[in-house]
């Protein structure tokens, strides 16, 4: 990855980068806005909110994770990617359609393609809601 971060009790703001992204965050929340490449954000005590404005032709993986915090990724209405998300214990919403799923016996998924599906997002959280939307 271009641009690495570990980070143990702090909060991360991220603008304009536009390298691929490794963060991975104990205690904190992470803000990262006009990224265009792959990213691969971890957070175990914190919210994440990811904000894409364009789309670089080389992304091919978004990948967001947390234990206890809300994660929102923002994305270009234009975008064509396979999504997979998944929470234990909070909601699932998207501005593309895509239609929500409860587990049998606990949490919520979402899988989906938007357009083509080139890009893979995968998301994740165990505590927290989770907001796909457009820009």
């Amino acid at each position: 990855y271009g641009f690495n971060v570990d980070l143990v009790n702090g909060s991360l703001n991220i603008e304009g980068v536009e390298g691929e992204m490794n963060i991975d965050l104990v205690n904190g929340s992470v803000e990262a806005e006009g990224l265009t490449k792959d990213s691969e954000i971890n957070s175990v005590n914190g919210s994440i909110v990811v904000t894409y404005q364009s789309i670089s032709t080389d992304l091919r993986d978004i990948s967001i994770d947390t234990v206890n915090g809300r994660i929102e990724l923002n994305l270009p209405e234009s975008i064509n990617a396979d999504v997979e998300i998944d929470t234990m214990n909070g909601s699932i919403r998207n501005d593309f359609g895509l239609s929500v799923n409860k587990n049998m016996f606990s949490g919520k998924n979402l899988h989906g393609t938007i357009g083509s599906g080139d890009i893979r997002i995968s998301i994740e959280s165990v505590n927290g809601g989770v907001k796909l939307r457009k820009n």
